[in-house]
């Protein structure tokens, strides 16, 4: 009984420990590319990126995050010109400079939402999905392909270099605010409702955008 208990034991601290753990990547050279890979479906975040290299040897590429067979979620990546972190909870990406390089880490654009159904569920064909994408060069709101019923329910509000919280998404209706968010040196942006991201933070002068999954929604003030 008691080496039943002590084998349980010894597997759930295992996972445990792993789950919790968190991978740290510094590197003295530059980093040459970085690819974020987000998956909703999955609920998983992780990098990959490749290291300077010196013909003929072969690049080196690396993965940080999210991994099925390490049962990793944490990292902290350190290069001499940006840093991404992730705890599970909080994505930050920083740089030297948020319009060349930050928003673009990204791909210029951030997922709010998204669904997905087949038109043969039990088969699992016919695939199609929607989503709502926050686009970080034009600040608007996009969609991909269709956005009514992305919009339906969606109760999502910004604050403008710390206004009054404003609707973004409200009673089906996208609200403008691109000229704001244009001059703005912090955006922050909201979900009440179901989203990818709770909390989506930008704070341009210091090269900052920070991804929540979970938040409290602020009151209006």
């Amino acid at each position: 009984m008691l080496k039943n208990f002590s084998f349980i034991l010894t597997i759930v601290l295992f996972f445990f420990t792993k789950a919790y753990a968190s991978e740290i990547y510094d590197s003295s050279e530059k980093c040459d590319s970085f690819i974020i890979v987000i998956s909703p479906i999955n609920d998983t975040v992780k990098v990959l990126w490749k290291e300077k290299s010196i013909f003929p040897n072969p690049p080196k590429t690396f993965t940080a995050g999210d991994n099925y067979f390490k049962g990793l979620k944490q990292f902290t990546l350190n290069c001499p010109d940006r840093f991404i972190s992730y705890d599970g909870n909080i994505l930050k990406i920083k740089s030297d400079d948020y319009l060349e390089k930050t928003r673009n880490l990204l791909n210029g654009n951030i997922d709010i939402s998204y669904s997905y159904y087949y038109d043969y569920p039990n088969i699992k064909e016919g695939y199609h999905s929607n989503k709502l994408i926050f686009d970080l060069h034009s600040y608007e709101i996009k969609n991909s392909p269709s956005v009514s019923s992305e919009l339906s329910g969606k109760i999502i509000g910004t604050k403008i270099d710390d206004s009054e919280l404003l609707p973004l998404i409200y009673d089906s209706k996208i609200y403008d605010h691109k000229t704001d968010m244009r001059t703005a040196d912090v955006i922050e942006i909201f979900s009440k409702t179901e989203a990818i991201w709770e909390k989506i933070y930008i704070k341009k002068s210091d090269g900052v955008i920070e991804l929540h999954k979970k938040f409290q929604f602020p009151d209006r003030k």
